[in-house]
């Protein structure tokens, strides 16, 4: 039987519209134009955008700009049959990501799916090409969705306007069963009149994390000891998370309602943390800078100055110091914040937002006499004194973030049939004698309420062939997908060396149809720790495997799964399916200490059977 393949381009109902957070997509696939589609050269195009954030902002480094839906439902072309439906797809995506690829695949996503890392390297500006430099790949604020600073032409550069630029994105459909690019057959389109694609989009909270350059403390002339590299720019964060991305340890953090502190000593004159930038001057109303005095409350000053990597005082040695605008975070239409002094002393590590009256957005970032100028909107008069070398830091506090999809399309693979071939294929199918197949996921979600130690969680799940099951915590109160869903059960919240908050499981086990497996708890001891140091449960670890296997996720990185913990079991033997519509699951999951109010995700991997009852299409599970 001869065929031949062509590509057609199907666009959103809604047109070429300028989609936003939480919005819905929605893609039809009408029959006549794709009867047969060969989803292995499929895929999904669009581009996405970070405008007008009034800080550096990237997509998640797990999810990248690729990962995006929180939701996919695929249904018939009238929208009568619902075939597939994956919710809180970003979770899973996220687990895809860090079990199912290699640094090659993280790779290839930072080309094609806009995936770049959260803390970057310090730019280095060089001509000199025998000189290793961060030019080519980034660096400081440059990524896909930044481009470079103005260059200094006579001493002057400014940035004015935003920085911000499309990355397109090719998204393959790689959890989806009837939209999967490793299908073994085409997909016949036909059999259902046609499908109808609706993605929605995730909010932007959810998926935008804030930029940070890694930052090394630095030292005065003669000083040789060796200090640590940190996540600079941001200051610390209250909610600071540790995930481990396979190659070390990454930090990321929430954005609203996160107090940013400063490690500070508690005194008038140590400031020894390169996480921060530091006040060098500042700007008066006439426009000149002023280097040897405090702002102080007298004066209307319009801008503040940053130290740089000039500046050896004691005040300033220890801070990020920088003289390019590429490693400066603060962003036009962004807000400051400074530690703040109560009599004497830096207070409590605390670094308070907007504070001594600079409420005034920045209005341009400039670079004048080799020294980063942040400049507001309007002059303001201090209302205390900022002595020079005070740490200050970009505002993270209640801001609006957002992004943008333009430019979406679904490129579909047609492969043209003979007509009789797709006729016969047609009336087998509405007679009843051949059924289409497909595996997906089905969430049965159950929420544990703050302070339940031991949950015993039952899931109703009526799946007649099932592979696998994966279980795994959402934080209700979270705010950055990687952090507050995939760290549970082993999430840990420190401070200053204080225990504050934490999620930590101690065993579970299942329970199937009065059974117990296995026989005794497993012990996640080993793994849910309340330090970085996290090591491995067996027999868990055993258990997740079998389970990935049985999925559509490839086994790939099994390191610090403490890091990203999911409880799995396999289902079925040797690659058989388990009906659990006729058997009863229970996951029993104890916790050493459950202060959260947190969202269970119960996801079960399972045939789905569209065949012809009656006249009518149904979907058996």
């Amino acid at each position: 039987m001869q065929s031949s393949a062509k590509s057609i381009k199907f666009l959103p109902i809604q047109g070429n519209k300028i989609f936003k957070e939480n919005d819905e997509i929605k893609i039809k696939i009408d029959a006549g134009s794709a009867p047969m589609i060969n989803t292995a050269n499929s895929y999904l195009v669009f581009s996405v955008q970070i405008p007008n954030c009034p800080v550096y902002m990237n997509p998640s480094e797990l999810l990248g700009g690729g990962r995006i839906f929180r939701e996919m439902t695929i249904t018939d072309f009238n929208e009568q049959v619902q075939l597939e439906n994956i919710t809180d797809l970003h979770l899973l995506e996220a687990i895809y990501a860090k079990y199912g690829e290699n640094d090659n695949d993280k790779n290839i996503r930072g080309i094609f799916q806009g995936r770049c890392p959260s803390v970057a390297e310090v730019f280095h500006e060089s001509t000199n090409f025998t000189t290793p430099t961060n030019n080519s790949r980034g660096g400081g604020t440059i990524s896909q969705y930044y481009q470079k600073a103005p260059a200094v032409a006579g001493g002057v550069a400014s940035v004015n306007s935003d920085l911000s630029r499309k990355v397109q994105v090719i998204y393959r459909f790689n959890l989806s069963g009837i939209l999967n690019p490793y299908r073994n057959e085409n997909w016949a389109n036909i059999l259902t009149q046609g499908i109808t694609i609706r993605l929605r989009l995730l909010p932007a909270h959810k998926l935008l994390v804030p930029r940070q350059i890694r930052s090394q403390a630095t030292a005065a002339a003669g000083d040789v000891t060796e200090r640590p590299a940190f996540n600079g720019g941001m200051g610390q964060i209250e909610k600071l998370e540790r995930r481990d991305m396979g190659n070390g340890t990454e930090l990321e953090v929430g954005i609203n309602g996160r107090r940013q502190t400063i490690a500070v000593e508690n005194s008038a004159t140590a400031f020894n943390d390169p996480r921060v930038y530091s006040i060098r001057g500042y700007v008066d109303g006439a426009g000149a800078q002023q280097l040897a005095t405090d702002p102080v409350p007298t004066n209307p000053i319009s801008g503040l100055i940053l130290a740089n990597p000039t500046d050896n005082a004691a005040a300033y040695v220890n801070k990020f110091r920088t003289a390019d605008l590429n490693n400066c975070l603060f962003k036009v239409g962004g807000k400051v914040r400074i530690a703040k002094k109560a009599g004497g002393n830096f207070t409590a590590l605390e670094c308070f937002g907007s504070p001594n009256g600079l409420t005034a957005t920045i209005a341009e970032i400039k670079i004048r006499t080799g020294r980063i100028e942040l400049i507001f909107s309007a002059n303001v008069t201090p209302t205390a004194t900022m002595a020079l070398g005070t740490p200050i830091i970009p505002d993270l506090n209640d801001i609006n973030i957002s992004y943008e999809v333009t430019d979406l399309q679904y490129t579909a693979e047609v492969v043209s049939m003979p007509p009789q071939y797709l006729q016969q294929l047609v009336q087998r199918f509405n007679s009843g004698k051949t059924v289409i197949q497909y595996r997906t996921y089905d969430d049965y979600k159950i929420n544990i309420p703050t302070g339940a130690t031991q949950t015993e969680l039952y899931i109703p799940a009526d799946n007649t062939r099932s592979f696998a099951f994966l279980n795994y915590n959402e934080r209700l109160i979270g705010e950055a997908p990687q952090v507050d869903n995939l760290l549970p059960p082993n999430y840990v919240n420190e401070l200053g060396g204080a225990f504050l908050d934490g999620i930590q499981a101690s065993e579970y086990q299942f329970n199937i149809n009065g059974n117990l497996i296995p026989q005794l708890p497993v012990s996640l001891e080993n793994v849910c720790r309340s330090d970085d140091v996290k090591g491995v449960s067996v027999l868990a670890q055993i258990e997740l495997e079998k389970a990935l296997m049985a999925t559509s996720i490839p086994i790939k990185n099994l390191l610090h799964v403490g890091n990203c913990f999911v409880i799995g079991r396999g289902l079925g033997r040797d690659g058989s399916s388990f009906n659990l519509k006729d058997n009863n699951l229970r996951l029993r999951v104890n916790y050493k200490n459950q202060n959260q109010n947190i969202m269970t995700h119960n996801v079960v991997y399972s045939v789905r059977v569209l065949k012809v009852v009656n006249g009518s299409r149904v979907v058996l599970r």
